[in-house]
């Protein structure tokens, strides 16, 4: 709350153009709904996930709250994410599952995780373009929401608005210049694993490797994790081999279930070989 407080003193009471996106999210709190309401309203309109309880988002904060435009999950065949809060405090849906996206560790480092919170941030940069276009704090909620694609979004729940995410021109402008052809991707000429874990509240003691056999080399592996509630995917080309996944929970009680609902799932050449 102090956080979204400073933010509403340095950018929305001193006119800066400022946009906020919270991926982030709990239980229903009235002193922070009350906190991001200050906040949209103050001139910086916030974007927050809807959470990944696969319930209603109206008993959770701050995405329960009115003013602020909450962000529901899809896939990349704009079906509902599996793990996506819905209903009526939801505004609009973003893809969500299976990002790719910039992580800890170095400057060039990536991760592709699932979650509310990839799918907000899509949104927060629209509303930064339309920002950026001139519209006003006050009119972006129900821009970014008249410009949505409408009932395209599969199984979007009871109460859930149908409307997913799209960023168009904001006025006519000329066609732009065809880029060249992107080159294919190199294909994955040995084999394929998908791992995708889903934390418990104590997502730092968790992570996991996978050994080649055959070698004695650990072939994949993956840092502690850093969210709760939250689904991570990793996809790995790897060598046929004989192979050996390990998934460890340092303190020792394990990904469930008295500390959340943790889970993993391991694919090998499209058969879950592990769950």
């Amino acid at each position: 709350i102090d956080g979204v407080e400073w933010v509403l003193n340095d950018a929305g009471l001193k006119g800066k153009p400022a946009t906020a996106n919270m991926s982030l999210g709990g239980g229903f709190s009235a002193s922070l709904n009350a906190a991001v309401k200050a906040l949209n309203n103050g001139g910086v309109p916030t974007v927050v996930a809807a959470g990944n309880d696969n319930g209603n988002a109206c008993t959770k904060s701050p995405a329960s709250e009115p003013d602020v435009i909450t962000v529901g999950s899809t896939t990349s065949n704009d079906s509902r994410s599996s793990f996506s809060n819905f209903g009526s405090c939801v505004d609009i849906f973003a893809p969500g599952s299976g990002i790719t996206a910039a992580w800890i560790g170095s400057n060039s480092a990536t991760n592709t995780i699932s979650g509310t919170s990839m799918a907000s941030p899509h949104v927060c940069g629209g509303v930064a373009l339309l920002l950026q276009e001139g519209i006003e704090p006050g009119d972006i909620a129900g821009e970014i929401v008249s410009r949505a694609t409408k009932n395209k979004v599969t199984d979007p729940k009871a109460e859930s608005p149908n409307e997913l995410l799209f960023v168009g021109p904001i006025g006519p402008t000329n066609a732009p210049t065809p880029a060249p052809p992107t080159p294919a991707p190199t294909p994955c000429i040995s084999k394929t694993v998908i791992v995708e874990v889903t934390t418990d509240n104590y997502p730092q003691e968790t992570s996991w490797e996978l050994t080649n056999l055959c070698s004695g080399d650990v072939q994949a592996e993956s840092d502690p994790f850093p969210s709760p509630g939250e689904t991570y995917t990793s996809e790995e080309c790897i060598p046929s081999a004989e192979y050996t996944f390990k998934i460890t929970d340092s303190y020792g009680d394990g990904l469930c279930c008295s500390y959340g609902q943790g889970s993993y799932t391991v694919t090998y050449d499209d058969v879950i070989e592990k769950e």
